[in-house]
């Protein structure tokens, strides 16, 4: 009887032990597999990569449209509730968050081209609701033979955790992304 006292405490303690190490084990691996982050001034942001090109038409200087073809890469999809904008720091609400997409545009034409982003991107959120950007820098500028940076940003309900990016021109076939953050 004593026997089976002790045989008793020892499993109990063993399956807390392990117990413990599973919690503990969960709670590194889900820090690791989240890539957010909150700074100490509240600043939240989580990252996650799209890595998916397109090919647009270029116009340009003067916005003639030309048969000039450029390659527009969507590389990451950021969901914070801080941007700057010219300079100054934005803020969203609480119930608010931005999403802005980094992309890279190439140019490899000897001649200096324009694409606008913003006309090429729409936000579909949970509901289905499709949005333009709220933050963009309008016409792009590419120089000759180079790669420009751009972003485009979105403000939605914090809630929203799964968006989809509609990528095409206004009037041609789109494709969708789905981003998870």
């Amino acid at each position: 009887m004593n026997k089976l006292k002790f045989l008793s405490k020892r499993t109990i303690l063993i399956a807390l032990a392990v117990i413990v190490f599973l919690a503990v084990s969960y709670a590194v691996v889900q820090k690791v597999r989240s890539n957010a982050t909150t700074s100490k001034n509240g600043v939240y942001s989580k990252i996650v990569k799209v890595n998916q090109s397109f090919e647009f038409a270029a116009k340009d200087e003067r916005g003639n449209g030309t048969d000039k073809k450029v390659k527009m890469t969507l590389v990451t999809a950021e969901q914070t509730n801080s941007i700057l904008v010219k300079g100054k720091k934005l803020k969203a609400k609480s119930d608010k968050m931005f999403t802005i997409v980094l992309l890279e545009i190439e140019n490899p034409h000897q001649e200096r081209l324009t694409l606008a982003p913003f006309e090429l991107m729409r936000l579909i959120d949970s509901q289905g609701k499709i949005f333009a950007p709220d933050v963009h820098n309008a016409v792009v500028t590419l120089q000759p033979i180079s790669t420009k940076r751009d972003r485009v940003g979105f403000l939605l309900d914090s809630k929203e955790k799964t968006v989809k990016l509609q990528i095409g021109e206004i009037t041609g076939d789109k494709k969708v992304i789905q981003v998870k953050f």
